[in-house]
């Protein structure tokens, strides 16, 4: 189906109505984004409860076959619009989502209605934060979180609780921008690594784009969270991990050195055009 086809599809959704109005907003206010073009794609994509959140299960199931991930206990830490955790229980698995803003569960309460979802879904929701995770120790199996680090106000608070959370040989899979990067994504503007942010601000006004997005935003790279995340967890760097199995498929072969090549020409090529990506997944000791 056409992005098109889908517009006019959900024209008179009340879901789809709230979220683009919130949208619009956000991009136009804290962004300085106009246009309808990614508007549309990202109501579309979070309006999708079927292939959109799919990748993060795909990512799961590299490390916990189908069966067993069926039996465990799973978090979405800040679970948004929904995506993740209602295509989750689509599947059968037991998912659970946590979010701090009034009018994402809003949205989710008006798609579940408008999907015909069961009513006792949307009590998988919560509200709160991942600095102070309402959830008793060791609750949870696996933790996913998912562009949400670089919005918290204290990323160490919430790797506190997802190890607080979390049982023993649980998994946290991590997902957020790296700031080490050349292309900062949520104003879709080049920026200079960890780049002072009153001068990224002096920048933005240069271009006449609002600030107050970037008020929102705190760096975070992927040393930090392995820093974080150091004596407490086995660590796995997923792109490394995907990279060396395609050079494997084509080359039969495992090379530490030829995927690190590999994945610096990738970087290089989207080099003020794409955010570099933190993506791991760590066990608890």
């Amino acid at each position: 189906m056409s992005a098109s086809q889908t517009n006019i599809k959900e024209t008179g959704s009340r879901a789809r109505a709230l979220l683009y109005t919130r949208l619009k907003e956000y991009y136009l206010n804290f962004l300085g984004i106009k246009g309808d073009g990614l508007l549309n794609r990202t109501c579309n994509n979070w309006m999708d409860d079927e292939s959109n959140p799919k990748s993060r299960y795909d990512n799961m199931r590299l490390f916990i076959d189908e069966i067993n991930l069926k039996k465990l206990k799973i978090l979405d830490m800040a679970s948004g619009c929904g995506t993740f955790v209602f295509h989750g229980l689509r599947q059968g698995y037991d998912v659970y989502g946590i979010e701090p803003e009034d009018w994402k569960h809003e949205f989710n309460r008006l798609k579940a209605a408008e999907k015909g979802y069961p009513t006792e879904w949307l009590q998988r929701f919560s509200y709160g934060v991942g600095e102070q995770l309402p959830y008793k120790d060791s609750s949870f199996d696996i933790i996913s979180t998912y562009q949400t680090l670089e919005h918290v106000s204290s990323q160490q608070k919430c790797f506190h609780e997802f190890y607080r959370v979390l049982k023993k040989d649980g998994y946290l899979f991590i997902k957020c921008p790296d700031y080490r990067s050349f292309f900062e994504g949520h104003y879709k503007l080049p920026m200079l690594p960890l780049m002072d942010k009153k001068y990224f601000k002096k920048f933005l006004i240069f271009l006449n784009r609002p600030t107050g997005g970037l008020d929102r935003i705190q760096y975070i790279t992927k040393s930090t969270c392995i820093e974080m995340l150091e004596g407490k967890y086995r660590v796995t760097d997923m792109t490394l991990k995907k990279v060396s199995e395609k050079i494997y498929q084509k080359f039969h072969i495992h090379c530490e050195l030829l995927t690190k090549i590999v994945l610096t020409a990738i970087n290089v090529a989207n080099i003020f055009r794409k955010e570099s990506s933190v993506n791991l997944v760590a066990i608890k000791n």
